[in-house]
């Protein structure tokens, strides 16, 4: 398995985009991580899914880990959606003929879905794990701000995980964006105004939504629903034997992995 970061010229902004390949891969995994996270999180996530057989690529979300950009910033969705969806198709231009497996983690889940709705999407299967499909309920915390300041998010870092060394990891992870503006919380709001806005919009292509029995950072009730309604019915929901919002961080990530893996080789099985 090899490591390599690259850098992604945008018009506004450099970005970065992590790859981990295997010898001869069998299937592409294409990574969104969540609100706070980055790639930097995937240092198990990535060789674990490369072992299986997957060519794992990962682009830092503008403003989040090695990526430029205001920190917690964004001039609107369509700044996420596309800098994910020119990237997507970069990767299925690297791997022609394998299966391309869009992977959204958390609010990765939303961004993921909104670049799977774009008729240039090229992948062939969408998962969300975890996903945060609706923003949290509009808070007090920006009111009167000014859009571009950014404002610290009280979300204790045990909602992730309780595993004292993946906390420990988080509390000296000096990329983990701690703090949003307005304008990335009003982003957030519009992308799911879109997608939801939609009928049926993840009904075309295979879906699948990975859930942990309980999650302090989403509603999965909500989850469930929402899946439910943009696949038509038509999508798969499994469900983990973990309690916390990061799947990749409890004891359940090695059955994550085995999904993951299984489900982005069986696209063309």
């Amino acid at each position: 398995m090899s490591y390599a970061r690259e850098a992604v010229r945008r018009a506004d902004v450099e970005l970065v985009l992590h790859r981990w390949l295997p010898p001869a891969p069998r299937a592409v995994i294409y990574y969104v991580h969540g609100t706070q996270s980055h790639a930097g999180w995937m240092f198990e996530t990535g060789p674990a899914l490369a072992e299986r057989g997957c060519a794992v690529y990962a682009l830092d979300r503008r403003g989040a880990g090695l990526s430029g950009g205001a920190r917690g910033d964004t001039p609107s969705y369509q700044h996420w959606r596309d800098d994910y969806l020119d990237m997507l198709v970069d990767v299925r231009a690297r791997h022609a003929g394998l299966p391309l497996l869009l992977l959204g983690q958390s609010m990765g889940g939303a961004i993921a879905s909104s670049v799977a709705i774009d008729p240039r999407a090229p992948h062939d299967a969408l998962l969300l794990v975890a996903p945060l499909l609706v923003p949290p309920r509009p808070s007090t915390l920006w009111d009167g701000k000014p859009e571009a300041e950014p404002v610290t998010l009280p979300l204790p870092d045990d909602y992730y995980t309780r595993d004292p060394r993946y906390l420990a990891f988080m509390r000296d992870d000096t990329l983990m964006v701690r703090a949003f503006t307005a304008r990335f919380q009003a982003a957030r709001a519009a992308m799911t105004q879109h997608t939801l806005g939609l009928e049926a919009p993840l009904a075309k292509r295979p879906a699948a939504l990975i859930l942990p029995r309980q999650d302090r950072i989403i509603d999965l009730a909500q989850a469930r629903e929402l899946f439910g309604f943009m696949t038509g019915q038509r999508g798969t929901v499994i469900d983990l034997p973990a309690d916390d919002h990061y799947l990749e961080f409890t004891p359940a990530r090695h059955l994550l992995w085995h999904l993951e893996a299984a489900l982005a080789t069986y696209v063309h099985s």
